[in-house]
């Protein structure tokens, strides 16, 4: 919708409740009367007319999804200048959003195969809700290996909180913790796609994401007991 859709504030209030029954009627049908429990989001380029006025009996019944946003760097002086000119041209304070130079670092990397699987099950659904299209296999195998990923990356992180922890001058090998992880996790990891050396990665970002004491602990190349490989320094497992 955009700032020129005709949203009825009366007809709006009833159909998402609290204003008692409402009442409709098919082609050649009888009337029939309900009470509404509707849900509405609107996804917006601009802020309708209805919302911009801050009507509370409007706003709390509907969700608002602005697609038009601005994001400006405010502590820069073009910054400023940007965000002045989209006031002038009619731009909602609400959609003129602060840019975070580091989101991308802070939000995404590390998160890649979240978003995949974001957007391949959204495709899933849209391809499967037309009734017309076949989901191509493809993207039911990408499906498959991003809630693979997903899961396991999960596994990792509930392994680290439960089992391990840090302990200065303490050496265990990464195949010792795989080993271990396999009989925490049991079935619910697929392990012919989930390799030691996904699980040392996926140990890394974790420890990585966790900070505090585990920014003490290090992945080396060496021998444990006489037995070598990689190994993780002040870590131990309970």
């Amino acid at each position: 919708i955009d700032r020129g859709s005709d949203i009825k504030e009366k007809r709006f209030k009833e159909i998402t409740g609290e204003e008692g029954e409402v009442f409709a009627k098919t082609m050649y049908g009888k009337e029939i009367s309900f009470a509404p429990i509707f849900k509405t989001t609107f996804f917006v380029n601009d802020l309708p007319a209805i919302m911009e006025n801050s009507s509370f009996a409007v706003g709390r019944r509907c969700a608002i999804v602005p697609m038009r946003v601005s994001f400006v760097n405010r502590n820069t002086e073009v910054g400023k200048q940007e965000a002045e000119a989209l006031r002038e041209m009619g731009q909602p304070e609400a959609l003129v959003v602060d840019l975070d130079p580091g989101y991308f670092d802070k939000h995404v990397v590390g998160n890649e195969a979240a978003f995949l699987r974001f957007f391949v099950q959204g495709a899933q659904m849209f391809y499967s809700s037309t009734g017309k299209v076949t989901v191509p296999e493809s993207l039911n195998e990408h499906a498959k290996a991003s809630r693979s990923t997903n899961e396991a990356r999960e596994g990792v992180d509930a392994f680290v909180g439960e089992k391990l922890y840090v302990s200065r001058g303490s050496r265990v090998l990464t195949k010792t913790l795989y080993d271990k992880f396999k009989g925490f996790m049991g079935d619910d990891i697929d392990f012919l796609t989930f390799s030691v050396e996904d699980f040392g990665s996926e140990l890394t970002k974790c420890l990585k994401a966790r900070g505090g004491e585990f920014s003490t602990v290090r992945k080396k190349d060496g021998s444990v007991n006489g037995v070598k490989g990689k190994f993780w320094s002040n870590l131990a497992m309970l």
